[in-house]
């Protein structure tokens, strides 16, 4: 496009000059191949593993507050959103440093793709971000608040999904609140370490 040219873009993964993400780098990333996973009984759905390529597209919306990166996954997230039919989708919020430094969560822009019903009705009750955290300090440190009319069937939504504390807990407290999540959709998932 004239205006990443113009703005002297570069693509996040190659650093080809011209597009966020040059479409030899979109075309690998948004190659047919999701990955699964369970958490609390709930199964999660993922454009793939949290490293190479895919790492680089979601640090860079992370960290250097360019959401436009998750567009490029469109064609990945539709199809991992497509087994939900008409189910409504919850993100979940992000930290409150998050928060802070980005001004944005990845969670709504990735539910914003589904083009099903958003329903956010999560409240985050945290002590910070997970960043650097051990798998049992994760889990003791989210917890949920549920405010508003919330589904009886859902389908949450995160940006990574490492550990699961994050996912178990807004599960945990949407069951609390007679809503029964049926999957998770994430852009990744980290390999166990």
């Amino acid at each position: 496009m004239l205006a990443d040219v113009m703005f002297d873009s570069t693509c996040v993964v190659c650093r080809r000059r011209g597009r966020m993400l040059c479409v030899d780098c979109a075309a690998l990333l948004n190659q047919p191949h999701s990955v699964t996973h369970e958490v609390a009984g709930v199964p999660v759905y993922a454009v793939g593993w949290y490293q190479g390529e895919l790492r680089m597209v979601i640090r860079r919306a992370k960290n250097y507050r360019s959401r436009a990166a998750i567009a490029h996954l469109e064609p990945s997230l539709n199809r991992v959103f497509a087994r939900f039919d008409r189910v409504p989708v919850i993100p979940v919020p992000p930290s409150k440093p998050g928060m802070l430094r980005r001004g944005y969560g990845l969670a709504r822009p990735i539910a914003t793709v589904s083009r099903l019903p958003i329903v956010d009705v999560l409240r985050i009750r945290d002590s910070g971000t997970q960043r650097g955290r051990r798998a049992d300090e994760r889990s003791r440190g989210r917890e949920f608040q549920v405010r508003g009319k919330v589904p009886t069937t859902a389908v949450l939504v995160d940006d990574v999904v490492t550990t699961g504390a994050t996912v178990s807990a807004a599960i945990t407290a949407l069951a609390e609140s007679g809503c029964r999540v049926i999957g998770v959709v994430a852009l990744a998932l980290v390999a166990s370490r």
